[in-house]
This record gives structure tokens, sequence and C-alpha cells, in this order.
């Protein structure tokens, strides 16, 4: 089979091919075995030297890769560019590790004059005396009116803060505020640096001290498989056709040691569903990465070139949607709602409780493994309610849907949901809303339907009707009043009503679209480096100048005219770039 060009991919997809112990030869499939058992012992062996030298790790991540020494990880299973490859992937997974860890960690000032806010007990509580417990009513005293219920320090986030929250991410000896990207971030740096140096000085030393703790708490990775990355034409490891074979025409080679000597090779027969890949699609040539699964299956992640999805005529009928955890999931713009099973999640919250009742850290192997079953049947749980919302969706013809491009994976709240009694940023976590774009997306496509993403900021706080946005407008979670105009409607669809006009309002933009911009296949996504500040100038002065209701009827498709002026080609109306 002809080896492919290395051309970039215009639709790239992963698909798995596999070779269990049973249609493989059992004394070679249990070589490969072993082969993945040293490999994870080298992997450990990397990881216990990254602990070492965690700091100088996150001080500068590409200068420790390039201190790769291959006499110190020698190994006579892999060869020198699959070695590094390994190291790099180590050196990653303890990169993201302080990542996450300083995402976690909290960088706030105390709320003046009063930083703290204390709950009292309104009422003496009791509870049933015990058999060796004597009480002449049957109960026990256990809090008194008046004793304290609960104590909490009054957060208050800062730009300093967010400076400094930000500074904790960077490496500090290499960092220069000059090279930073974005104007805004760059120029409030830029500003402490040159006109306050000491304030500065002390943001640095705080966001060392961070690190520095952050960096002590990480404890060694324990690494569960042997998988590692393969290049075709640095391993000579590939997937091969045999059309002579009546039973298995694709197969693997494999290598097996490294240098002359040492170098051999087993034949490793494939399988595949036909139904979602074809063999004759796969990039022979691109890296690849194998890996042993549950000890009885060897595995070929590759990469082939996969069919482009063919999606319906655009913006033919659209909605925006709202995703929610309180009363509903979804919320669109027209007024309905779908919503998760709250009995399911009142069922995985009590098995997720109880397989953590010793703390994630003092967790046993049973608990980890139910742990992350609990995930996946959660997981599956959601896709399968996306699942029947754009079945209902598909049916309506629907070619088009809005959603906030948002990430809720550092969200933190002391707020506990009323119904299922846990706190929102763990119900958050739970039904991974951060996924759920990308979930929506992968499913729509298949029926044709593009997904658009908003920016996420004040979509709540908006007026669908004069496009004010304030605060106060949000009277309760439920109820949206505009305090500028008076309009009044439920809150949910009126955010989701917001996050479609934004993007439909862009769309009639075309080219000159302010806030979002379009990829390859005609979805619309936010335009990187947007801030806060300038959604709200954008959004209340610019987006929707010049605009009628009329503007909005769909289809939208723009076009434009000689004069300049952008026009709905299938309406009569003309939208007016600036008023």
């Amino acid at each position: 089979m002809a080896r492919k060009s290395r051309c970039p991919l215009k639709n790239p997809r992963s698909t798995r091919l596999t070779s269990t112990d049973r249609i493989a030869n059992a004394d070679k499939f249990e070589m490969v075995l072993s082969l993945f058992d040293r490999v994870l012992s080298l992997k450990q062996t990397m990881g216990a030297y990254c602990l070492e030298h965690l700091a100088d790790l996150y001080t500068d991540t590409y200068a420790f890769k390039k201190q790769y020494n291959l006499t110190i990880f020698a190994s006579s299973d892999l060869n020198a560019w699959e070695c590094q490859a390994l190291f790099s992937d180590v050196v990653d997974r303890y990169r993201d590790t302080i990542r996450q860890r300083i995402a976690n960690q909290e960088v706030f000032v105390q709320a003046q004059p009063q930083g703290w806010s204390i709950e009292r007990y309104k009422k003496d509580t009791y509870r049933l005396a015990g058999p060796d417990e004597y009480s002449e009513s049957g109960k026990i005293l256990v809090h008194a009116k008046g004793d304290v219920r609960r104590f909490d320090l009054i957060r208050r986030r800062t730009d300093l803060t967010a400076m400094v929250k930000y500074l904790a991410y960077v490496p500090l000896a290499t960092f220069n505020p000059d090279d930073l990207k974005n104007a805004e971030i760059r120029e409030r740096m830029q500003h402490y640096r040159d006109e306050k140096p000491e304030i500065w000085r002390r943001a640095c030393q705080l966001a060392q001290a961070i690190q520095t703790r952050v960096i002590g708490t990480v404890k060694k990775i324990r690494f569960a498989t042997g998988t590692h990355r393969r290049d075709p034409k640095q391993s000579r490891s590939q997937v091969i056709h045999d059309p002579s074979n009546a039973e298995y025409q694709w197969w693997y080679k494999l290598r097996m040691g490294s240098g002359r000597a040492k170098k051999t090779f087993i034949y490793l027969p494939l399988t595949f569903n036909p139904k979602y890949m074809k063999p004759e699609d796969l990039r022979l040539d691109a890296v690849h990465v194998c890996y042993v699964r549950h000890g009885r299956q060897f595995m070929v992640g590759a990469t082939y070139e996969g069919e482009p999805p063919k999606f319906r005529a655009p913006w033919v009928k659209s909605h925006g949607i709202d995703v929610n955890t309180k009363t509903n999931l979804l919320a669109l713009s027209d007024g309905r709602f779908f919503d998760y099973d709250r009995q399911w999640v009142e069922k995985m919250i009590s098995l997720i409780d109880h397989a953590t009742r010793f703390g994630t850290q003092e967790m046993s192997i049973r608990d980890k493994a139910r742990l992350a079953k609990y995930a996946r049947q959660n997981e599956w749980h959601i896709k399968r309610r996306l699942h029947g919302f754009l079945e209902i969706m598909e049916a309506e013809g629907v070619t088009d849907l809005v959603m906030e491009d948002f990430n809720l994976q550092d969200d933190a709240t002391f707020f506990t949901h009323p119904a299922l009694k846990v706190k929102y940023s763990r119900l958050l976590r739970l039904l991974r809303l951060s996924h759920i774009k990308d979930w929506m997306n992968s499913q729509a496509e298949k029926r044709g339907i593009r997904v658009h993403l908003t920016p996420h900021d004040l979509t709540s706080q908006e007026c669908p009707k004069c496009h004010r946005i304030d605060s106060a407008s949000r009277v309760t979670q439920a109820v949206f009043s505009c305090v500028h105009c008076g309009y009044t409607g439920p809150a949910d669809p009126t955010a989701g009503t917001n996050i479609q006009c934004r993007v439909i309002a862009d769309v009639l933009r075309g080219p000159d679209a302010l806030l979002h911009e379009k990829d390859s296949m005609g979805r619309w996504r936010p335009k990187p480096g947007l801030t806060q500040r300038y959604i709200r100038d954008v959004v209340e002065r610019q987006l929707y100048a010049g605009l009628t209701p009329g503007d909005f009827t769909e289809p939208l498709a723009p076009g434009k005219t000689k004069s300049g002026e952008a026009v709905s080609r299938s309406s009569k109306y003309v939208l007016k770039l600036h008023p």
C-alpha cells in the first residue's frame, strides 16, 4: 500500500485497531506484554527523576526536556526517539499536575471593614440521648441558641489578585511582561512594574510562594500502563496490509528491541469495526500510540482522514441554549426546557460519597476503580440526554444551535443546590458541564447541525430588548426584569435569547464581526483574548447598532452589496454596519 504524503489533514480522526490474546499467537502475545511491562518500569524511573527536579521542570519545561540524557534512561526496547517522546510525555504530566494544583489555589483579599460573616443558631438543637447517657427529657443539647453555626470569610477579588494568580502560572525567572500578546494584561502588568515597583515585587513574591508551596505538595505519579508513541519512519513499527491472508489482512508489525543486533519483529493480527473506519484511509506515516488494555488487548491508536461533515443550509432555523444546573439542564430561547434525571444524579452523589468516604488521597484501589466507573456512567447518562435533545432538534429541522463557550473546571462556590444538597461547584463537575459543548458539537455534527459558540460573559445580565447590561436586572434565579426599559421574563430563556442574538448580530456583519470568527466548517467561535470589559462595550454600544427586529428573520446568510452594506440574501432587511 502506497504511503501517503505528510500533507495536513483536513478532517483528522482517531481510531483504534485491536489485537487480542485470542487471535494472536500466545507466546508472541506474552512477549508483547513483557515489553509493555518494561516500558512501564522505565516510565516510573522517568517519573522519579522528574519529581526529584520538579522546580527546574516547572521553571523552564522546554529547557528541561532539552536536557534529556539518553544514558540515564537507556532502554533495550525503545529507540532514542521513542525514549525522548516518552520522557516528554512524563514531563508534561507533571507540569499539568502543577498547573491544576495552582488553579485550585485561591487568591483573594478580605473585604473591609468587616471581612467575615457569622451565622448563628436561632434556637436550641437537641439529639436523642444514647443508652449510656442520662437526661431527664431523653434529649441532649447539641447547640444552644446563639452558638456559631457557620463562619465564612468574605472574599473579594481585584485586578491585583488576578495578576498574582496569573503570575503563579508562569516561570518567574524568565517572565517578561513586555512579551505578552494580550494588550490589556500587558499594560496592567507594565503599570505595576514601572509605576508601583513595591507592589509588583510583593506580587511576584506571593506568586513564587504559591508555586513553591504547590510544588512541595506534588507526589510521585504512579503510571498504570506502558503506553508510548512510535513513529513508523523512526521505529519501523507500522500497520501493514497482507491481501494474501484469507482470515486477517491487516497486521501490526511491532519492533522488539533496538539496535541492529537486538532488533526483531512480531506480527499481530488486527481487528476493527468497518462501520466506522476504513483501513485504506489510515495515515500510515503519522505517529501512532501503542498500549495494552486489561492485559488482554493490544491496541494501536492511529490517525486517518475522515469524511467532512455535511451540514444543512445555514440559519434556516436556530435556537440559543443556556446551560444550567438548578432548575434545568438546557433552556432554549423559545422557552422550552430539557432537564437531567435528578434521581439519577442523587444516586450518583450517594455512590461517589461512599467511594470517597476516607478522602481521595486514602482511597483503595477498588474505590478508585468504582469512582472511575461512576464517572463513565455519568458521562454516558449526560450524553444520552443530549442525544434525545438532538433527536428532537433534528426532527424539527433545526440547522444551527448557539451555546456559551464556558469552562467551569476551576469554578468554585459556597452555594448549595436546594434539592440535591450539594454545592453547585461539585454538581458542575459531576455533570461535567465544561464538556457539554464538545459533546453537543460531536453529536450535532453527525446530524448536519452546526453548533456555534459565543462568549459566556454577561449573558444572564443583558436585556434582550434594550441590550443594557446590569446585575440588578437579575431579580431572582428564575426572573429577569430590566431596570432600564422594564422588560420582564423568565431568566433562563432570556439568557438563551441573548446567546442566540449575539451570534446572529455578528453573522449579519459578515467579515466585520466584532466578537466572533468563522472556522473552516462555517461555525462561529469567539475571537481569542476577549475581555469582559470589551464584551460589555461591544454589546451595549456597537453590536446591535443599526439593527431592527426584522434583521433577525432567518435564514440570515449574509452578503455584501456594492455600497458596502451587509444584507440578508433571503430577506429585504438591510443592515447598516455603522450608525
